[in-house]
């Protein structure tokens, strides 16, 4: 599904951030889940500049650990 269609007038970021957040609250990526940032912008149909922003935002809340050259864990 493509970030914009989904999240009309919503910044890439934006999107990025709620689609993971929504995939970590909903248990889709439980705890331990690993990912590449290049994986996850795939699954999101977005490149990873948004994707980076997004997971570093999430980092900050606490809701994944970015791991640099290896990726992200939840």
């Amino acid at each position: 599904m493509n970030a914009q269609a989904a999240l009309p007038g919503a910044s890439l970021v934006d999107a990025a951030y709620d689609q993971i957040r929504r995939r970590i609250l909903d248990n889709v990526w439980p705890p331990g889940h690993r990912a590449l940032e290049q994986e996850v912008a795939l699954e999101l149909g977005m490149s990873r500049t948004p994707v980076r922003e997004a997971l570093l935002q999430l980092q900050n809340e606490g809701l994944v650990e970015v791991i640099p050259r290896h990726g992200v864990r939840v």
